[in-house]
């Protein structure tokens, strides 16, 4: 489902993803999530075959998953609603939202997280991201970026 709020690089990220393993189960919105960028019931970001995904199911739980025949699931939050969603903050915490009640759940992240302005952009230029963003990478982790004390570029799988 677009958005009419989505850019170019959205846009054709959703039409990558119509025909893999995930897409039944999720609207793949890309393979990486930006800091404050807010995910909704059905929603996730997933790697680029299609095969596994991070995001928060129908139900509202927020999961890693294979989406392949007898993939593996790991379950973050389980007590999620249609009416939640996900973001990561630009500190690096996990927080589940619900439009009535605010947040409902929140994992702190374990290092000190602070926003850096652009501090990715895709080879092809049309997107960048602003740090912390996460990356869920082909071979199945999901990778925290981030600039560290040393403005140095970090990942944290």
């Amino acid at each position: 489902v677009a958005r009419n709020d989505d850019t170019e690089y959205e846009k054709r990220m959703r039409k990558h993803y119509n025909d893999t393993p995930c897409f039944d189960e999720y609207d793949c919105l890309s393979d990486r999530l930006s800091q404050n960028q807010q995910i909704f019931a059905g929603e996730g970001i997933c790697s680029r075959d299609g095969r596994l995904v991070f995001g928060l199911d129908y139900d509202g739980s927020l999961q890693w998953k294979n989406c392949t025949a007898g993939g593996k699931t790991k379950t973050y939050y389980k007590d999620g609603a249609i009416t939640d969603s996900f973001v990561m903050s630009e500190t690096a915490d996990f927080v589940i939202y619900n439009e009535t009640e605010g947040v409902k759940w929140e994992l702190p992240c374990d290092v000190d997280v602070e926003r850096h302005a652009q501090c990715y952009t895709l080879s092809s230029g049309s997107m960048t991201y602003d740090c912390p963003y996460l990356h869920l990478h082909r071979g199945g982790n999901v990778a925290l970026n981030y600039i560290d004390g040393n403005d140095l570029l970090s990942a944290r799988h």
